[in-house]
């Protein structure tokens, strides 16, 4: 494209670009402020009309309170005194002449002494419905006066139409003595108020009842004193306002419909002075464009025609010579000199070249050896490829075997682990545990202790799997770190009761209401360390000492666990936090456990921002464990007062509050195909006062629970045990979904890796609780869920 060419399409693109700037700023910064000042304008003719109207019922008010102080008035309602009907109330001309048709004298119980409701027109009584006929309710709103200088103005809808209305308490007009009753009078806000009003604010606007109101004009209805202002087209604005009942609650619209002249003469102006921008960029961008055309272009053109010719001659003899002294000429001139020099360049290389060619082909030979030799060498590395790739994918599937068998490990002992324990739990809570002999209780607390050993050792060996592959998350939320403090307490009480010892928790100094971090990783770092203490200690008592550290970024919670129990030598420190690590390890060793659980809290506790480390530790003379973790920034945190010592030491597990509600009328499916577990969990759903259906597989759970739903009497909720024969747990919740049941669904597993999870709610399940069955977690789980799933 020639340069001429490229720089009127450029010149073009200038003015377009200009042009369009300049429209689009207008558009976004001066048009709107004619919008903003018409619908501005709109909203105080809107305010005018409102305003006429509330004076209409100040008048009211005004004539009203007049009258209400008048002694006669005041005697009247106390004596009934005719003579004074006589002479001021039965002239209904004089209410005409005040435009005031309804006036009511009522006593201070509500009784009507006098009212009359005229047609100004025919002076006619009418009956407007709305008010009562003889006695108005002692707490009616228009005769709620505690003081003499109560007020109650409002609107009254009517079938007559809106009636203004103002009620004063009536005194004497010295104001002493009693309020005698309520003096009642109102002004329907008829066509011909409406058009007096208009021809006050000069808007021309209409009233009529929210209720009796079209849909598409009810729904823009504003409330309390806002302008409501809508486009209607490019020439008209429509304003709506509210003028409010007796009650204080919208009765009347006000509608007014307002020509747009000041958008309308404002975008005339902005087009105007676009037009008259847009033609002087223009004129200017002409003679631009002519004056460099014939000081540029033209010499340019001629400049790149010999250039062009030299090029395709290849004859470098030939020279340009422009009549110009500016830039170009002295281009052209030296242009010349650089063909003159390139031709004797050019015989130089020539020369060269013929020298450098023979060098070449002995270079190419040399070469020739190299690259055989790089093709050896890339064929090994192709290789060596080969067998990396090959032991990478025995390392994953080696990896995923062993996560396989975590999670058939963790099934094949927590499934049956349910049955243990929760059989062990009954037996204990039953009425029958009573019978049995001193040496049978301990036999079973027995069995349900070692089984929460057993539980604990696998759950730790899958936590230290999922660390080691950088599998396990952190969740960091809002927790209060004094009801933490109260779930681990709640969860050491028996292991202390057990062994005779005291758990007390300290606070030193104010600790935020809440702090930010992952509570249930927390909560696990502080039962392994104060379990921890507890198994080492025979008497005495274990504290968790609470404190916060302020550092200039953020806090930090710190917890130092101290026992008195049997300590450990400095060479026992050392290896403390190495995993399956056991400090004794003697044939008849007295602690049980996996040594895990410190190994585990370190790592937990530098995920969190922190770490554990042990402060002091001698034997014989008890341990000092100190956790730190963040917990937040400094910035918006709010402290408590210190908090009192909190002990467990004579607290009975019966004596805690359970926060589950029962199951009282639930109608609850059990898919389970483990007999024992199946006994298990009806017991414990029947005792909190649910009816149980029993299933033993997916196909059984889907088929039964569809039925049910088609007989009008769908189930409360569904336990889908995960994994089951002739069809699993996943694919039965995932065909419910599909036949669009929408109840209740919360998956049975004993699998507790981290997919597990993803994968109950990728099949439908809405929660999720895991195996052995806790009694008070199953419950709440089902109660929690039951709030935000919808009925089948």
């Amino acid at each position: 494209m020639a340069l001429r060419t490229r720089i009127l399409l450029a010149i073009a693109l200038m003015v377009t670009v200009y042009g369009s700037l300049h429209y689009a700023l207008q558009e976004r910064i001066v048009y709107p402020n004619f919008v903003s000042l018409e619908r501005e304008q709109a909203a105080n003719d809107m305010n005018r009309c409102r305003e006429a109207i509330h004076r209409e019922n100040e008048h009211i008010s005004i004539f009203c309170d007049d009258w209400s102080t008048w002694d006669e008035a005041y005697q009247f309602v106390q004596d009934g005194n005719q003579t004074f009907i006589d002479s001021n109330l039965a002239s209904r001309e004089f209410f005409a002449d005040v435009n005031l048709p309804l006036v009511y004298f009522v006593d201070t119980q509500g009784k009507i002494i006098w009212k009359q409701v005229l047609d100004l027109d025919t002076l006619d009584s009418l009956d407007v419905a709305v008010l009562p006929a003889e006695r108005f309710p002692v707490n009616h709103v228009l005769l709620r006066h505690t003081t003499a200088d109560d007020c109650i103005t409002g609107t009254i809808m009517t079938r007559l139409g809106p009636l203004l209305i103002a009620a004063h308490p009536i005194v004497r007009g010295d104001g002493s003595g009693a309020i005698r009753g309520t003096l009642i009078m109102g002004r329907f806000l008829n066509d011909d108020a409406v058009r007096r009003l208009i021809s006050q604010t000069r808007v021309a606007f209409k009233v009529q009842p929210i209720d009796e109101a079209s849909s598409d004009i009810a729904g823009k209805t504003p409330t309390s004193d806002e302008i409501g202002i809508e486009e209607l087209d490019a020439g008209r604005l429509a304003a709506y306002a509210t003028i409010p009942d007796i009650d204080g609650k919208p009765a009347l619209l006000i509608q007014a419909t307002l020509p747009r002249e000041v958008t309308v003469r404002g975008r005339a102006a902005l087009q105007f002075a676009a037009a008259s921008l847009l033609a002087g960029g223009l004129m200017v961008l002409v003679t631009y464009f002519a004056t460099l055309h014939w000081t540029v272009l033209a010499p340019v053109s001629r400049l790149t025609r010999h250039v062009v010719a030299v090029a395709k001659t290849k004859d470098l003899t030939k020279r340009v010579s422009l009549q110009t002294r500016n830039e170009i000429g002295m281009l052209a001139a030296e242009f010349d000199r650089m063909m003159q020099g390139l031709k004797q360049h050019r015989d130089g290389l020539e020369t060269a070249v013929r020298e450098r060619t023979a060098d070449l082909q002995t270079a190419n030979l040399a070469l020739e050896g190299q690259r055989e030799i790089l093709i050896s060498q890339h064929a090994t590395l192709l290789q060596t490829n080969r067998e990396l790739q090959t032991a990478k994918e025995t390392a994953e599937a080696a990896n995923h075997a062993k996560n396989e068998f975590l999670a058939n490990v963790s099934h094949e002992i927590r499934t049956p682990m349910t049955a243990i324990l929760g059989f062990a739990e009954l037996l204990l809570e039953s009425d029958e545990s009573a019978e049995l002999n001193p040496d049978q209780v301990e036999a079973v607390k027995t069995i349900r202790r070692n089984g929460e050993q057993l539980l604990e050792a696998i759950n730790d060996i899958l936590d230290l799997s999922r660390i080691e592959a950088g599998r396990m998350t952190i969740e960091t939320v809002p927790y209060s770190p004094r009801q933490l403090l109260a779930d681990v307490t709640s969860t050491l009480r028996n292991r202390t009761e057990e062994k005779g010892l005291s758990l007390r928790v300290e606070f030193d100094g104010p600790i935020p209401k809440t702090i930010e971090t992952d509570p249930i990783r927390l909560r696990q770092i502080l039962i392994h360390v104060a379990g921890n203490a507890i198994k080492f200690t025979t008497t005495g008592e274990v504290r968790i000492i609470t404190s916060t550290i302020d550092s200039t970024s953020c806090r930090m919670m710190q917890f130092d666990v101290i026992d008195t129990g049997v300590g450990m030598a400095p060479e026992q420190i050392g290896q403390l936090f190495t995993p399956f690590t056991q400090l004794d390890t003697s044939t008849t060793r007295r602690f049980n456990g996996t040594g895990l659980g410190l190994a585990i809290s370190k790592r937990l506790a530098g995920m969190l921002g922190g770490d554990v480390i042990i402060v002091r530790s001698a034997p014989d003379a008890g341990t000092h464990v100190r956790i730190t973790v963040t917990a937040g920034p400094l910035a918006g945190a709010a402290a408590t007062e210190t908090p009192t010592t909190e002990s467990t030491q004579h607290t009975h597990p019966d004596a805690a509050e359970s926060d589950t509600s029962d199951l009282a009328g639930w109608r609850i499916l059990l898919a389970e195909d483990g007999p024992d577990n199946q006994r298990l969990i009806t017991h414990v759903l029947q005792q909190a006062g649910a009816e149980v259906t029993v299933v033993d597989d997916g196909r059984r759970a889907v088929e039964t629970t569809l039925e049910s739903r088609r007989n009008g009497t769908p189930f409360d909720a569904v336990l889908m045990d995960i994994q089951m024969p002739e069809m699993d747990g996943y694919e039965a919740s995932r065909q419910l979904r599909e036949a669009g049941y929408s109840g209740l669904i919360i998956a049975l597993t004993a699998h507790v890796m981290p997919t597990d999870r993803e994968r109950c709610g990728a099949a439908g399940c809405n929660g999720y609780t895991t195996k052995p069955i806790d009694r008070d977690d199953l419950i709440r789980t089902l109660r929690q869920h039951a709030e935000t799933t919808a009925p089948a």
